[in-house]
C-alpha cells in the first residue's frame, strides 16, 4: 500500500524548514474557490485538490431522479468533503473458498446497505449543483430505490496486508493500514453528480474492512450514529427500517444580524493562516486506554470537582479528552510550540441539532448536518501550569487539578451552546460566502501551536456487531481514514454499550512526531496508557531425519 496520502491538506508545504511558515490568504481563497466552483465533487481541504485513482462515484441513472431534497443553511455551507470511517472486523479466511466467502460478504453488506437507504431514500439520490444558483448544491433522487441505483455504492477490492497472527486485536495495526485505498476516494465529473454515501469493501487474510464514505452536505455525527444503528440492524434481519419522511427538521432563523463574539471557531481578523505540518512529520496513533484506568480517571476528576466547590461537572468522554488536551499541551509547550502566557483552546464539533433539543438527546429518524464547533478556552499557566522560562523543567507528572478544570471547561463549552446560538448560525452561514467562512475557521484553527480538534465517535458503535458472514468478533473496530487526519485530531473511536460497559477506550491522535513521542512517553510513565505487547513467538516443530 502506499502511505503517501493523495494530496495536501491546505497550505500545505513539502519544504523541510516551513513549519510555522505561513501562508497567504488571497491564495488560499482563490484555490478552494477554483476547487468548489469548478469541481464540487472533489473537493477535500484536508487533502489539497483530494482526487484520487477512482472516479466513478456517479449515480448512473440521471433520468430517474425526478425527486429533490433541499439543503439547509448549514449543509450548503458544509465542506465538499467525505467523512470516512473504516468498520473492521476479524474473519475466517478460507483461500480454498475465497470467492465464495466474498461473495457472501458483498451480498450481506449490498442488502443491508439497500434496506438502510430505503429508510432514508434520497441517500439514494446524488449531489448537483442546484439549477437556480450554480454555487449551490441540490440532492437529487429517484422515487423508488433499487438495486440498480445503488449497484456503484457499494464496491469491493482485495488486497492482501497482514496475516491473521497479526490482528488479534485491530487497534495494535498502524493506522496506515486504513489509508486511501480502503475508500471510494476519488470523485466524477460535477456533471454526473457524486453521492451522499458509498461502501468499499476490501478483504485481507485476517480482516474484512468496509470503508464507509459519508458526504458532510447531509452527515454529521449523528446522521452517522443513526446509518450505522439502521445498517447494523438490517445485518441481524431486523425489520425496521420504516420510511423516513424527506420534512427533515432542522434549525432555521429569520434575522440576517450575527453577533460574530458567539463563533470563536472563526477569526475573522485577515491576518494570514497558519501553515500546516508536512504530513510525512505527522504521526498517527490509537491509544487503547483500559475501561478501568477511565472509570477510576473519571471518579478523581468527579471528587476533585466537588472538592473544589465548584459547580462544574464532567463526563466519561469529557475526562478522556482532558487527559489528552493536558498532555498535548504539556508536550508543545516543552516542543516550545506556546508559552506561559499563551491561551490554548480545543474546537469541539457535535451534532447541533442533537446538543440543541429539549429535552437534549437522539433522534433515530434525523439525518442531515447541523455540526457546530464549541470553543473551550484556558491559558496555559492554568491548563499545565508551566514554569516562567522554558530553561527549566515542567512538574514530571500531570496534576489531578488541571485535568479536573480540563473536564469541566469542556463540558461547559458544550453545555453553553444554545439553540439560539445554533439559529444565529444559520443566519450567519445564509449571509456568508463559504468560501470565506472556511478561511475564517482556518485562521481561528491552528493545529501546530495552541489549538486542537476534537471529535466523540463513541455512539456511532451500537451494543451489536454487524452479523457478516464469516466474521467473528463480538464487536466492530471503527478507524478514521489515515490520509484524512490533521495534526492536533483527537477522536474518541467507537466504543461497545457507548459510554458505558466493560470495554477499553480507544483513541486516535494525530500530532508532530515530537510531539507525539512526548505525549507517549508521559501517558506510559504516568501509568495511563501501556504499549501493546507483541505477538508471541510462532513455536514451529522441527522435523528431524
Amino acid at each position: 500500500m502506499d502511505p503517501s496520502p493523495v494530496g495536501q491538506p491546505d497550505g500545505m508545504t513539502t519544504s523541510d524548514d516551513s513549519d510555522e511558515a505561513e501562508v497567504n490568504e488571497e491564495e488560499v481563497i482563490e484555490s478552494i474557490e477554483v476547487d468548489q466552483l469548478e469541481n464540487l465533487s472533489q473537493v477535500d481541504h484536508r487533502n489539497g485538490n483530494g482526487v484520487g485513482p477512482e472516479p466513478v462515484l456517479a449515480n448512473g441513472y440521471h433520468e430517474d431522479l425526478n425527486l429533490s431534497l433541499e439543503l439547509s443553511p448549514l449543509e450548503q455551507s458544509a465542506p465538499r468533503r467525505y467523512i470516512r470511517i473504516a468498520m473492521a472486523m476479524n474473519w475466517d479466511y478460507h483461500p480454498e473458498i475465497e470467492l465464495q466467502q466474498q461473495d457472501d460478504v458483498y451480498g450481506c453488506v449490498s442488502d443491508a446497505f439497500l434496506e438502510t437507504i430505503e429508510r432514508w431514500p434520497y441517500l439514494s439520490g446524488s449531489f448537483f449543483l442546484s439549477d437556480i444558483d450554480a454555487g449551490m448544491l441540490q440532492l437529487r433522487y429517484p422515487e423508488r430505490v433499487d438495486k440498480r441505483n445503488l449497484g456503484q455504492r457499494v464496491h469491493v477490492r482485495c488486497i492482501a496486508i497482514w496475516d491473521p497472527a497479526q490482528v488479534a486485536n485491530l487497534y495494535h495495526l498502524e493506522m496506515s493500514s486504513f489509508g486511501r485505498n480502503r475508500f471510494r476516494w476519488g470523485g466524477a465529473p460535477i456533471l454526473d453528480g457524486f453521492p451522499p454515501v458509498t461502501a468499499n469493501i476490501t478483504f485481507d487474510r485476517g480482516a474484512v474492512i468496509i470503508g464507509w464514505s459519508f458526504s458532510e452536505a447531509i452527515f454529521d455525527g449523528e446522521a452517522i450514529r443513526n446509518f450505522f444503528d439502521a445498517f447494523i440492524l438490517s445485518t441481524h434481519g431486523a425489520d425496521d427500517n420504516r420510511y423516513i419522511d424527506q420534512d427533515r427538521t432542522l434549525p432555521t432563523s429569520e434575522t440576517d444580524e450575527v453577533n460574530l463574539n458567539l463563533f470563536p471557531c472563526f477569526d475573522w481578523s485577515g491576518c494570514a493562516i497558519e501553515r500546516r505540518t508536512p504530513q510525512r512529520r505527522l504521526r498517527s496513533k490509537v491509544f487503547i486506554i483500559s475501561a478501568e484506568t477511565v472509570a477510576q480517571l473519571y471518579c478523581d476528576i468527579r471528587r476533585t470537582i466537588y472538592d473544589s466547590g465548584t459547580r462544574g461537572f464532567a463526563l466519561f468522554e469529557d475526562c478522556v479528552f482532558a487527559l489528552f488536551w493536558v498532555a498535548i499541551m504539556r508536550a508543545r509547550f516543552q516542543n516550545g510550540r506556546i508559552h506561559h502566557e499563551d491561551k490554548v483552546h480545543v474546537f469541539y464539533s457535535v451534532p447541533g441539532a442533537q446538543h440543541t433539543r429539549m429535552p437534549p438527546g437522539f433522534n433515530y429518524d434525523y439525518c442531515g448536518n447541523t455540526t457546530v464547533t464549541p470553543v473551550a478556552t484556558l491559558s496555559a499557566e492554568d491548563l499545565i501550569r508551566p514554569p516562567n522560562t522554558h530553561m527549566e523543567e515542567l512538574r514530571r507528572r500531570m496534576n489531578l487539578h488541571d485535568l479536573a478544570l480540563a473536564g469541566q471547561e469542556l463540558r461547559d463549552a458544550l453545555q453553553s451552546f444554545r439553540a439560539s446560538d445554533l439559529s444565529q448560525l444559520v443566519a450567519l452561514k445564509r449571509t456568508t460566502d463559504p468560501v470565506l467562512t472556511l478561511a475564517a475557521h482556518e485562521r481561528a484553527l491552528r493545529r501546530h501551536t495552541d489549538c486542537l480538534a476534537f471529535e466523540d465517535w463513541t455512539t456511532y458503535s451500537g451494543n451489536l456487531a454487524p452479523r457478516i458472514p464469516w466474521t467473528r468478533d463480538r464487536k466492530a473496530c471503527y478507524f478514521p481514514c489515515f490520509d484524512d487526519l490533521q495534526e492536533g485530531t483527537v477522536i474518541i473511536l467507537p466504543r461497545k454499550y457507548q459510554y458505558y460497559g466493560h470495554d477499553d477506550w480507544n483513541i486516535c491522535v494525530c500530532l508532530a512526531e515530537d510531539d507525539m513521542n512526548y505525549v507517549t512517553e508521559l501517558l506510559e510513565r504516568d501509568v495511563w496508557w501501556s504499549p501493546p505487547r507483541p505477538p508471541p513467538p510462532v513455536m514451529r516443530r522441527e522435523t528431524v531425519w
